[in-house]
């Protein structure tokens, strides 16, 4: 596995206090759905990133270090939202997992210096204690030790090794720096075998995380605007990254269509389209309506959406009105056998899934006023 990008010694990914995260249900396919609470983290988090980059950009002045220290909790809120399974949560391994690469890392880097090298694996052992009980909370059932609870353990073992060289003066410096690259490699076996989160492997969901710290770190300790920005767009990216994956988690469920309602008010000449759709997992739904037309062309001028429609028709943002009086160029004489001929389509998505549900007509069958279109058929992802 690769190695993320190094931050310096001393600087660790700050504690925070940590809320109670929401149950998600598990559906059969073993894959948690991704809750629209993920996506609204991940949005607020953009917008502090964006904040930080457009005012270091600009020459402005910006409240650097509250605003990482903001970028930090949001972080931390966005992975409160991640279910591993058992007792175990997914920010609470991630912390750990981050600060023993680090400090790994520290005393690679160091490794002439006794003392520092020292101190940074007695800590990294520390920390690898908690990681070994936190893997343990994932699967926490009676007698059985779980794959990422056995690596775990190796790398346990792994830096009590190291500790007792690193404390012998007359050991290798080469020699302990391979040492500290076995403890960093087995860190990569302890990730590659935790739980996935959304259907997704932890290695996917945790890199561009571990990768989002380093960026913030970095950040916040430059000592030049143009690092700190560089920095800065590095973090946007590895966001970027996190969000793409997450929008793509194979345990996502799509949106659910009702066919396609029609409402016929022959008062007003007009009809209305109801797409009821909902989304399982709580994401916003968006709607896209259009109107094809072959026959009598002219009539389609009477169609718009919600956010085109006229104020007096009060459509909400699920619905599309198709006003066809002979004052909006419709012909009578041209009606099918469901009134005005055209094929109506709304398009939902929820930035993860792409939904289609259409209408023939204006009117129901047989001159009713109402009716519903074919069942809509299966989603595709985007």
């Amino acid at each position: 596995m690769g190695l993320v990008r190094r931050c310096r010694a001393a600087a660790l990914v700050p504690a925070i206090s940590l809320l109670a995260a929401a149950s998600i249900v598990v559906p059969a396919n073993g894959a948690a759905p991704v809750p629209e609470s993920t996506f609204k983290a991940l949005a607020k988090l953009d917008r502090t990133l964006d904040q930080m980059i457009n005012g270091l950009a600009s020459g402005e002045g910006v409240p650097l270090q509250h605003l990482i220290g903001r970028a930090f909790e949001e972080k931390q809120t966005l992975e409160e939202g991640f279910e591993l399974g058992g007792k175990g949560r997914f920010d609470d391994i991630e912390n750990t997992l981050t600060n023993i690469d680090i400090l790994l890392n520290d005393a690679r880097r160091h490794v002439e210096n006794v003392q520092r090298r020292v101190n940074s694996l007695e800590h990294a052992q520390k920390l690898t204690v908690t990681l070994t009980n936190q893997v343990r909370r994932v699967d926490d059932v009676v007698g059985h030790r779980s794959p990422a609870e056995i690596a775990a353990d190796d790398l346990l073992d792994l830096t009590r090794g190291v500790i007792r060289e690193a404390r012998d003066p007359f050991f290798s410096e080469e020699g302990l720096r391979e040492e500290i690259g076995a403890a960093i490699t087995q860190k990569g076996r302890v990730i590659a075998k935790l739980p996935k989160v959304f259907g997704l492997k932890f290695s996917a969901v945790f890199l561009p995380l571990e990768n989002l710290d380093v960026d913030l770190l970095e950040a916040r300790e430059a000592d030049k605007r143009k690092d700190a920005l560089t920095a800065l767009r590095s973090a946007r990216s590895h966001k970027l990254e996190l969000e793409h994956r997450i929008q793509r988690a194979p345990g996502a469920s799509e949106p659910r269509l009702a066919p396609l309602h029609a409402k016929f008010i022959p008062a007003d000449s007009k009809t209305v389209y109801t797409e009821n759709a909902v989304d399982p997992d709580g994401r916003t739904l968006y709607y896209h309506y259009s109107l094809t037309v072959s026959v009598d062309t002219e009539c389609a001028r009477g169609f718009s959406g919600p956010l085109t429609a006229p104020i007096a028709d009060r459509l909400a943002r699920n619905q599309a009105v198709w006003h066809h009086a002979e004052s909006d160029g419709c012909s009578h004489e041209l009606e099918g056998p469901n009134g005005h001929q055209g094929t109506i389509e709304v398009v939902v998505t929820d930035n993860v899934f792409r939904c289609t549900a259409t209408f023939e007509g204006t009117q129901g069958p047989n001159g009713a006023a109402e009716g519903d279109g074919p069942t809509p058929p299966p989603c595709a992802r985007l």
